[in-house]
C-alpha cells in the first residue's frame, strides 16, 4: 500500500521527546476551555449527547501530560525493543478518548499508524488526526486514517479493537507470522463495600453510568453491595435511581440504536413483571404494614415508565397496582376506597382483555361489595368471575369465588 510506504518514511519524525511533546499538546488542546476541537466533537459526534462529550472528554483527557506521558513511555519500553515501523489500528464503539488512547500510544512508541475510524463513530480519529497535525505537522503525519482493509495484510502489526467474534476473525486473517493484539468484549463491575455511604455511591456511581451513556469498558454494567447492615443495598438502590434522573438533566443520553431501544423496552418490561410479582407476593401473605411503602416505589415505577408504557407492555402494572391498593384498604377497614380501586383494577383490567385477572379482581370487588350490603351487586361479580374461571379450568379460583358470596355449588 502506498499509503503505508509513505506512513513509514514519515515515522522518522517520532523521536521521543518530540512525539510526546506533540501528544501533550494535542491533548490540552481539547482539554482547554472552550476548545474548539472538542466543541466540535460534540456538535458532530451524533452517538452521544454534546454535554457528555463535552464533559466526558474532559475528564478522561485530565492527566495526559507531558510527563505523564513520559513516565509512561519509560516504564513500557524499559528495554531496547523492536518497533513496528507501520501499525493498523481497527477502532471501534463510540468513545472518543478510546479512540485518542488507541492512535497515541503506538505513536508513543514510535510506529506510525494506519487507522480504520469505527463504523459507530467515524468522527472523533480523524479529528484527533487533524489536530495532531496542526499541532506538530510531522508527526502528524505519521498517523493515517483510511478504510483499506489491506492495510490488515501489509502492515507490520495490528491492533484492533471489537467484538470477540470481530476479534477472532481479525486474529485469524493477520495471522501468527506478525504481531496482534486484540481487544474484544469487556465488562465492569462495581463493588459498594461497607465503608462508602449509599447516598455518596449513588452519585459516584450516577456518574461513571452517564459518562458515555455506560457504553465504555468501564462503565458499570451491575452494581455489587454489601448489604450490610440488611436494607442497605435497597436504599442505594433508590439512591441510585434519584442520582440518574437529576444527573440527566446535565448529563442526558445520547439516541439508542434499534437494537438499543429494543433491549431497553425489554428490560422495562421485566421490571414490570418483577413490580407485579412483588404486588402478589406481598398481597398473599396477608401482612399489610409494609403495603404503602410498596405501593409507593410500585407507582413511582409506573409515573417512571409511563412515557414507553404501551410499547414496553407495562400497561398492566397499573390495574396490578389499583388492586394491590384496593385489598390493603379492604383489609384496613377503608371499604369505599377499596371498591374504588378494585372496581378501577377490574375496568383496567377488561379494557386490557385479560379476564383472568379482571375475574380475580371482581372476586375481592363482590367482597367488599358485601360488607357494606350490596349483596345483589357482590353476587353478580361473583357470579360472573365464577364463569371465567369455569371457563378456564381454574378450579381453585372457582371455589373461591363461589364461597365469596357463600353458594358454596
Amino acid at each position: 500500500m502506498r499509503e503505508l510506504a509513505e506512513l513509514a518514511a514519515a515515522r522518522d519524525a517520532l523521536e521521543p521527546r518530540r512525539v510526546t511533546r506533540a501528544l501533550a499538546e494535542t491533548f490540552e488542546r481539547w482539554r482547554a476551555p472552550g476548545s474548539p476541537e472538542r466543541a466540535r466533537l460534540a456538535r458532530e459526534h451524533g452517538v452521544h449527547s454534546p454535554e457528555v462529550v463535552e464533559r466526558g472528554v474532559k475528564l478522561a483527557l485530565a492527566g495526559w501530560t507531558e510527563e505523564s506521558l513520559t513516565a509512561l513511555r519509560a516504564r513500557e519500553l524499559s528495554e531496547p525493543c523492536w518497533v513496528p515501523p507501520v501499525t493498523a489500528v481497527w477502532l471501534a464503539g463510540s468513545i472518543p478518548t478510546a479512540a485518542f488512547s488507541a492512535l497515541s500510544l503506538p505513536l508513543l512508541a514510535g510506529s506510525a499508524v494506519y487507522a480504520k475510524p469505527a463504523a459507530a463513530d467515524p468522527v472523533s480519529a480523524r479529528l484527533f488526526a487533524a489536530s495532531l497535525a496542526e499541532t506538530d505537522p510531522a508527526v502528524g503525519a505519521a498517523l493515517g486514517i483510511g478504510s483499506d482493509a489491506k492495510a490488515l495484510d501489509d502492515a507490520d502489526a495490528v491492533v484492533a479493537h471489537g467484538s470477540d467474534a470481530t476479534i477472532a476473525l481479525l486474529r485469524a486473517r493477520v495471522g501468527p507470522g506478525r504481531p496482534f493484539i486484540g481487544y474484544g468484549h469487556k465488562l465492569s463491575l462495581a463493588a459498594i463495600g461497607p465503608a462508602i455511604e449509599p447516598l455518596v455511591a449513588a452519585r459516584r456511581l450516577a456518574l461513571d453510568v452517564a459518562l458515555w451513556d455506560g457504553r465504555g469498558c468501564l462503565s458499570p454494567a451491575w452494581a455489587l453491595v454489601s448489604d450490610s447492615p440488611r436494607g442497605r443495598a435497597a436504599e442505594l438502590a433508590h439512591a441510585l435511581a434519584v442520582a440518574l434522573e437529576e444527573i440527566d438533566e446535565t448529563l442526558p443520553r445520547g439516541a439508542l440504536e434499534a437494537a438499543e431501544s429494543a433491549d431497553l423496552l425489554e428490560l422495562r418490561a421485566r421490571a414490570a413483571v418483577r413490580e407485579g410479582t412483588r404486588l402478589e407476593l406481598a398481597a398473599a401473605t396477608g401482612d399489610w404494614s409494609s403495603a404503602g411503602s410498596i405501593l409507593a416505589d410500585v407507582r413511582a415505577y409506573v409515573v417512571e415508565a409511563a412515557v414507553e408504557a404501551d410499547e414496553a407492555k407495562l400497561v398492566s402494572l397499573p390495574c396490578f397496582a389499583d388492586r394491590f391498593e384496593g385489598r390493603a384498604a379492604a383489609a384496613n377497614g377503608a371499604i369505599d376506597r377499596a371498591i374504588e380501586m378494585l372496581t378501577a383494577a377490574s375496568d383496567g383490567f377488561e379494557a386490557l382483555e385479560a379476564p383472568y385477572e379482571r375475574a380475580r379482581t371482581d372476586v375481592d370487588l363482590a367482597r367488599a361489595l358485601a360488607a357494606t350490603g350490596r349483596i345483589e351487586e357482590a353476587g353478580t361479580r361473583a357470579a360472573t368471575a365464577a364463569k371465567v374461571f369455569a371457563s378456564l379450568g381454574a378450579v381453585k379460583d372457582l371455589a373461591v369465588a363461589r364461597r365469596s358470596v357463600g353458594t358454596g355449588s
